[in-house]
Protein backbone atom coordinates (compact mmCIF):
# COMPACT_ATOMS: atom_id res chain seq x y z
CA UNK A 1 0.00 0.00 0.00
CA UNK A 2 1.54 3.19 -0.90
CA UNK A 3 0.20 5.93 2.42
CA UNK A 4 -0.59 9.19 2.12
CA UNK A 5 -0.90 12.43 4.50
CA UNK A 6 -4.64 14.48 5.02
CA UNK A 7 -6.22 16.16 8.56
CA UNK A 8 -8.66 14.60 10.85
CA UNK A 9 -11.55 15.83 12.30
CA UNK A 10 -13.08 14.63 15.62
CA UNK A 11 -16.85 15.18 13.91
CA UNK A 12 -15.99 12.46 11.44
CA UNK A 13 -13.79 9.49 11.16
CA UNK A 14 -11.34 9.74 8.07
CA UNK A 15 -10.94 6.88 5.61
CA UNK A 16 -7.79 4.33 5.65
CA UNK A 17 -5.07 6.20 3.80
CA UNK A 18 -3.76 3.40 1.80
CA UNK A 19 -3.75 2.99 -2.08
CA UNK A 20 -2.75 -0.39 -3.92
CA UNK A 21 0.21 -0.61 -5.96
CA UNK A 22 -1.93 -1.39 -9.11
CA UNK A 23 -3.28 1.47 -8.55
CA UNK A 24 -0.37 3.96 -8.14
CA UNK A 25 1.30 2.04 -11.76
CA UNK A 26 -2.06 3.42 -13.43
CA UNK A 27 -2.29 6.43 -12.50
CA UNK A 28 1.57 6.69 -13.38
CA UNK A 29 1.75 5.29 -17.25
CA UNK A 30 -0.88 8.02 -17.81
CA UNK A 31 1.40 11.14 -16.41
CA UNK A 32 4.05 11.57 -18.79
CA UNK A 33 6.23 11.78 -15.44
CA UNK A 34 4.87 15.62 -14.91
CA UNK A 35 2.66 17.32 -12.63
CA UNK A 36 -1.29 17.56 -13.79
CA UNK A 37 -1.53 20.93 -13.35
CA UNK A 38 -2.18 22.86 -16.53
CA UNK A 39 1.62 23.67 -17.91
CA UNK A 40 3.40 22.71 -15.65
CA UNK A 41 6.48 20.43 -16.32
CA UNK A 42 7.62 19.34 -12.95
CA UNK A 43 8.63 15.89 -12.62
CA UNK A 44 7.37 12.95 -10.74
CA UNK A 45 10.32 11.46 -10.55
CA UNK A 46 13.46 13.05 -11.22
CA UNK A 47 16.79 12.34 -13.23
CA UNK A 48 17.73 10.04 -10.29
CA UNK A 49 14.73 8.35 -10.04
CA UNK A 50 13.34 10.10 -6.91
CA UNK A 51 10.01 10.52 -6.24
CA UNK A 52 9.67 14.47 -6.14
CA UNK A 53 5.75 15.12 -6.65
CA UNK A 54 2.64 14.15 -4.40
CA UNK A 55 0.11 11.87 -5.03
CA UNK A 56 -3.06 13.88 -4.14
CA UNK A 57 -7.09 13.15 -3.34
CA UNK A 58 -9.12 15.13 -5.27
CA UNK A 59 -12.17 14.17 -2.76
CA UNK A 60 -9.71 14.05 0.83
CA UNK A 61 -9.60 11.36 2.90
CA UNK A 62 -10.33 13.16 6.20
CA UNK A 63 -13.06 15.88 6.84
CA UNK A 64 -10.91 18.67 7.41
CA UNK A 65 -9.10 18.01 3.56
CA UNK A 66 -10.10 20.09 0.87
CA UNK A 67 -13.39 18.74 -1.52
CA UNK A 68 -14.24 15.89 1.77
CA UNK A 69 -17.68 13.72 0.52
CA UNK A 70 -18.69 11.81 3.42
CA UNK A 71 -20.86 9.48 0.76
CA UNK A 72 -17.36 8.03 -0.52
CA UNK A 73 -16.82 4.89 0.24
CA UNK A 74 -12.58 3.68 1.52
CA UNK A 75 -12.74 2.56 -1.88
CA UNK A 76 -14.34 5.32 -3.55
CA UNK A 77 -11.79 7.60 -2.19
CA UNK A 78 -8.63 5.27 -2.81
CA UNK A 79 -9.37 5.07 -6.32
CA UNK A 80 -8.18 5.18 -9.81
CA UNK A 81 -10.60 8.36 -10.19
CA UNK A 82 -9.90 10.31 -6.87
CA UNK A 83 -6.53 10.62 -7.25
CA UNK A 84 -3.77 12.89 -9.24
CA UNK A 85 0.10 13.71 -9.47
CA UNK A 86 0.90 17.29 -8.73
CA UNK A 87 4.19 19.09 -7.15
CA UNK A 88 4.01 20.11 -4.03
CA UNK A 89 3.10 24.05 -5.44
CA UNK A 90 0.13 22.94 -7.48
CA UNK A 91 -0.96 20.54 -4.76
CA UNK A 92 -1.15 23.53 -2.03
CA UNK A 93 -2.85 25.46 -4.60
CA UNK A 94 -5.85 23.13 -5.51
CA UNK A 95 -6.73 22.88 -1.78
CA UNK A 96 -8.74 26.25 -2.63
CA UNK A 97 -11.94 24.71 -2.87
CA UNK A 98 -13.81 27.88 -4.08
CA UNK A 99 -11.33 27.79 -7.06
CA UNK A 100 -10.51 24.24 -7.42
CA UNK A 101 -13.55 22.32 -7.27
CA UNK A 102 -14.20 17.98 -7.66
CA UNK A 103 -15.11 19.12 -11.33
CA UNK A 104 -12.13 20.91 -12.08
CA UNK A 105 -9.68 18.96 -10.38
CA UNK A 106 -11.54 15.94 -12.43
CA UNK A 107 -11.65 17.76 -15.78
CA UNK A 108 -8.04 18.96 -15.25
CA UNK A 109 -6.51 14.87 -14.59
CA UNK A 110 -8.52 14.25 -17.62
CA UNK A 111 -7.11 16.37 -19.61
CA UNK A 112 -3.55 15.72 -18.75
CA UNK A 113 -4.16 11.94 -19.07
CA UNK A 114 -5.58 11.98 -22.46
CA UNK A 115 -2.02 13.96 -23.44
CA UNK A 116 -0.23 11.04 -22.22
CA UNK A 117 -2.58 7.98 -23.12
CA UNK A 118 0.06 6.39 -25.21
CA UNK A 119 3.05 7.22 -23.58
CA UNK A 120 5.23 4.35 -22.37
CA UNK A 121 6.11 5.60 -18.86
CA UNK A 122 8.21 2.57 -17.48
CA UNK A 123 8.23 2.19 -13.87
CA UNK A 124 10.86 0.13 -12.00
CA UNK A 125 8.65 -1.01 -9.01
CA UNK A 126 10.90 -3.94 -7.95
CA UNK A 127 12.50 -1.84 -4.67
CA UNK A 128 9.03 -0.07 -3.76
CA UNK A 129 7.65 -3.11 -3.63
CA UNK A 130 10.12 -4.64 -1.21
CA UNK A 131 10.42 -1.48 0.76
CA UNK A 132 6.57 -1.58 1.27
CA UNK A 133 6.84 -5.03 2.22
CA UNK A 134 9.34 -4.73 4.63
CA UNK A 135 7.07 -1.74 6.10
CA UNK A 136 4.35 -3.83 6.60
CA UNK A 137 6.05 -6.56 8.50
CA UNK A 138 7.87 -4.54 10.65
CA UNK A 139 4.75 -3.00 12.59
CA UNK A 140 2.55 -6.63 12.21
CA UNK A 141 5.99 -7.14 14.08
CA UNK A 142 5.99 -4.87 16.90
CA UNK A 143 2.24 -5.26 17.04
CA UNK A 144 2.68 -8.75 18.18
CA UNK A 145 5.77 -8.05 20.39
CA UNK A 146 3.54 -5.05 21.99
CA UNK A 147 0.66 -7.62 22.67
CA UNK A 148 2.49 -10.93 23.50
CA UNK A 149 6.29 -10.29 24.64
CA UNK A 150 5.98 -7.53 26.54
CA UNK A 151 7.83 -7.98 30.31
CA UNK A 152 5.33 -6.75 32.40
CA UNK A 153 1.67 -6.78 30.36
CA UNK A 154 -0.04 -5.61 33.27
CA UNK A 155 1.66 -2.16 33.08
CA UNK A 156 2.16 -2.50 29.19
CA UNK A 157 1.96 1.15 27.02
CA UNK A 158 -0.26 0.08 24.20
CA UNK A 159 1.21 0.71 20.91
CA UNK A 160 -1.23 1.03 17.71
CA UNK A 161 0.91 0.15 14.89
CA UNK A 162 -1.96 1.35 12.56
CA UNK A 163 -1.55 4.69 13.42
CA UNK A 164 -0.68 7.48 10.54
CA UNK A 165 1.69 10.52 11.06
CA UNK A 166 -1.58 12.99 11.73
CA UNK A 167 -3.18 10.44 14.41
CA UNK A 168 0.42 10.26 16.43
CA UNK A 169 0.61 14.11 15.80
CA UNK A 170 -2.94 14.25 17.86
CA UNK A 171 -1.98 12.37 20.21
CA UNK A 172 1.10 13.82 21.31
CA UNK A 173 -0.73 16.98 21.30
CA UNK A 174 -3.28 15.31 23.66
CA UNK A 175 -1.05 14.42 26.30
CA UNK A 176 1.03 17.62 25.81
CA UNK A 177 -2.23 19.30 27.42
CA UNK A 178 -2.89 16.59 29.54
CA UNK A 179 0.82 17.23 30.85
CA UNK A 180 0.46 20.82 31.08
CA UNK A 181 -2.60 20.42 33.19
CA UNK A 182 -0.38 18.53 35.28
CA UNK A 183 1.85 20.81 36.12
CA UNK A 184 -0.39 23.62 36.38
CA UNK A 185 -1.97 21.43 39.28
CA UNK A 186 1.29 21.00 40.57
CA UNK A 187 2.05 24.08 40.90
CA UNK A 188 -0.20 24.73 43.68
CA UNK A 189 0.65 22.46 45.88
CA UNK A 190 4.06 21.10 44.78
CA UNK A 191 4.62 18.53 48.17
CA UNK A 192 0.46 17.69 49.38
CA UNK A 193 -1.71 16.37 47.96
CA UNK A 194 -0.71 16.31 44.36
CA UNK A 195 2.28 14.08 45.51
CA UNK A 196 0.54 11.29 43.30
CA UNK A 197 0.55 13.81 40.08
CA UNK A 198 4.05 14.55 40.74
CA UNK A 199 4.92 10.67 41.34
CA UNK A 200 3.04 9.10 38.75
CA UNK A 201 1.45 11.37 36.61
CA UNK A 202 4.09 13.32 34.74
CA UNK A 203 6.58 10.48 34.27
CA UNK A 204 4.05 8.28 33.04
CA UNK A 205 2.77 10.82 30.81
CA UNK A 206 6.17 11.39 29.34
CA UNK A 207 6.92 7.78 28.52
CA UNK A 208 3.61 7.49 26.47
CA UNK A 209 4.97 10.65 24.86
CA UNK A 210 8.71 9.48 23.92
CA UNK A 211 7.04 6.56 22.74
CA UNK A 212 4.38 8.34 20.49
CA UNK A 213 7.11 10.69 19.26
CA UNK A 214 9.70 8.03 18.66
CA UNK A 215 6.85 5.91 16.43
CA UNK A 216 6.08 8.99 14.77
CA UNK A 217 10.06 9.16 13.71
CA UNK A 218 9.81 5.89 12.19
CA UNK A 219 6.82 6.14 10.15
CA UNK A 220 8.39 9.84 8.81
CA UNK A 221 11.41 8.78 7.66
CA UNK A 222 9.74 5.07 6.12
CA UNK A 223 8.05 7.75 4.00
CA UNK A 224 11.44 9.51 3.39
CA UNK A 225 13.15 6.52 1.97
CA UNK A 226 9.57 5.18 -0.50
CA UNK A 227 10.88 8.67 -2.03
CA UNK A 228 14.24 7.97 -1.97
CA UNK A 229 15.20 4.06 -1.86
CA UNK A 230 19.08 4.52 -2.57
CA UNK A 231 19.69 6.33 0.18
CA UNK A 232 21.99 4.68 2.39
CA UNK A 233 22.57 7.03 5.32
CA UNK A 234 18.40 7.03 6.01
CA UNK A 235 18.14 3.13 5.94
CA UNK A 236 21.26 2.99 8.42
CA UNK A 237 19.08 5.65 10.79
CA UNK A 238 15.64 3.95 10.03
CA UNK A 239 16.94 0.66 11.09
CA UNK A 240 18.69 1.71 14.13
CA UNK A 241 15.41 3.45 14.92
CA UNK A 242 13.15 0.08 14.38
CA UNK A 243 15.61 -1.75 16.57
CA UNK A 244 15.47 0.32 19.49
CA UNK A 245 11.43 0.54 19.39
CA UNK A 246 11.04 -3.22 19.16
CA UNK A 247 12.96 -2.86 22.62
CA UNK A 248 10.13 0.37 23.43
CA UNK A 249 7.45 -2.02 22.10
CA UNK A 250 8.17 -4.94 24.93
CA UNK A 251 9.61 -2.70 27.64
CA UNK A 252 7.99 0.76 27.66
CA UNK A 253 5.26 0.98 30.89
CA UNK A 254 4.07 2.65 33.29
CA UNK A 255 4.75 3.42 36.74
CA UNK A 256 2.53 2.21 39.85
Amino acid sequence: MWHVWDGESNNMKRHPRSIRLSTIKALLVRTGNQCAFPNCSHPIFDERNLFVAQLCHIEAVSPDGPRFNSENTTEEVNSFKNLVFLCYRHHKETDDQERFSVQAMRQMKSEHEKRFNEFNFVIDDGTLNSILEEINDYWIEIDTINRNEHVLPEFQVEIDANLGERELIIQIKEQLNRFDSLTAMLSKDLKGEYFEILCLGIPNTMTLIRTLLDQLEIKVLEQKLISNPKQESLKTELEKLKLNFKDTAKRAGYFD
